[in-house]
């Protein structure tokens, strides 16, 4: 797949502590897509991969040729650690909260040309990677 769309923008590291955890049993596959192909050494401090962006088209790149090789179940794994490596933003501590803060969160997480996608200090977000929307229904559910 080309991903050339996606060259303009980044990951927030800190959503590698997900491929970590998935895949900590096969350390050489981490080294094989992450080192080797990124430049980016996964034994590193954790803390470390707060201070770094990756490009998402190489992200994607690395995430589709893992899938080729593992397998979709494998890599959905790592999606599901995501949410628990990402903190949400400031004050989202409720159910209905955490709906509504998926696309801060996002946007919290990426960055478009360099520059955050999200500014936390007045909540304007920066168009491009498209919007996650939620809806609170009568009776509660969503």
């Amino acid at each position: 797949m080309e991903f050339g769309h996606y060259a303009k923008y980044d990951v927030w590291g800190l959503a590698l502590l997900a491929y970590i955890g998935a895949f900590r049993q096969y350390p050489t596959v981490l080294d094989k897509y992450f080192k080797n192909r990124m430049g980016i050494d996964l034994d590193a401090d954790p803390e470390s991969l707060k201070a770094i962006y990756v490009p998402m088209d190489k992200w994607l790149d690395v995430t589709h040729a893992l899938v080729e090789e593992v397998g979709a179940n494998s890599v959905y794994s790592v999606g599901k650690r995501i949410a628990e490596a990402s903190p949400l933003p400031p004050g989202i501590d409720e159910v209905t909260q955490v709906l509504f803060g998926i696309e801060m969160a996002y946007h919290m997480h990426h960055r478009k040309e360099g520059v955050a996608m999200l500014d936390t200090t007045t909540g304007v977000k920066l168009d491009g990677l498209g919007h996650y929307a939620c809806e609170i229904l009568e009776g509660g559910a969503s």
